[in-house]
């Protein structure tokens, strides 16, 4: 976010605020009125642009801030995009160990995995996905699915052509891509491909998983929300 956006979201906060993105106090007061910050962003648009774009992960907003601040919104499509679970871990906790999200090579870097932990934050994330598509489909938002590695590792025109696509649906004007820059300025920040390689205990954390039969949980796609006959006569007494 620019400043001039910050500066405006801490008038309407009532209080100063740095005007940096990495700032702490700026971040939490963002993270604590999600709502606010998406209309300040909505005003202060230029004319010529048509459309915001951002991305939001399972440790800065909980379901029920993304269904009031987010999912309800008319002016918004809802993109849920997967990853295999053990290559959002280990990318998550690399970037983690040096602080850095953007921009850096982390492909030399090793991490050692607590499969415990790991375990944990695989059956938080899933809540989170499926708590996120349940509040979609009670609500009879529309939302669109893409994977990591079919939509964005494979070839970022691919992905910038997927989501223009998914603009276009939604009413927009089609979108041009630029000719000249194949990547889009899209680089990997690991470059292995192997998970294996990237993790300094991995025989150890697949023996533990593998012992309780959660390997599944590495490999296999988050799952997603399937609606029970409960949730059905839910939806059809508040409709």
């Amino acid at each position: 976010m620019h400043p001039h956006e910050l500066a405006e979201i801490a008038r309407r906060v009532g209080k100063p605020l740095p005007c940096s993105p990495e700032d702490r106090q700026t971040i939490n007061a963002i993270r604590r009125q999600p709502g606010l910050a998406l209309d300040c962003l909505v005003d202060l648009m230029a004319p010529e642009r048509r459309v915001l774009v951002f991305k939001v992960f399972r440790d800065q907003l909980s379901v029920r801030q993304v269904k009031k601040a987010i999912i309800s919104r008319p002016d918004t499509a809802i993109v849920f995009i997967r990853r295999r679970p053990i290559d959002t871990y280990v990318s998550h906790r690399k970037a983690g160990r040096i602080n850095k999200w953007v921009k850096v090579d982390t492909t030399q870097m090793k991490v050692e995995i607590d499969p415990r932990k790991y375990l944990r934050w695989w059956r938080q994330t899933t809540a989170w996905y499926r708590g996120l598509e349940a509040a979609c489909w009670s609500m009879g938002k529309p939302f669109h699915e893409m994977t990591y590695e079919e939509d964005i590792a494979a070839s970022p025109v691919t992905g910038a052509r997927r989501f223009c696509d998914i603009l276009e649906e939604c009413g927009l004007e089609p979108f041009a891509l630029p000719e000249d820059d194949p990547e889009l300025g899209l680089t990997r920040q690991d470059r292995t491909d192997d998970v294996r390689a990237r993790m300094a205990n991995w025989p150890e954390f697949e023996r533990h998983l593998s012992a309780r039969r959660s390997l599944d949980k590495a490999f296999e796609a988050i799952p997603h929300f399937q609606p029970s006959r409960l949730d059905r006569l839910r939806r059809s007494l508040l409709s």
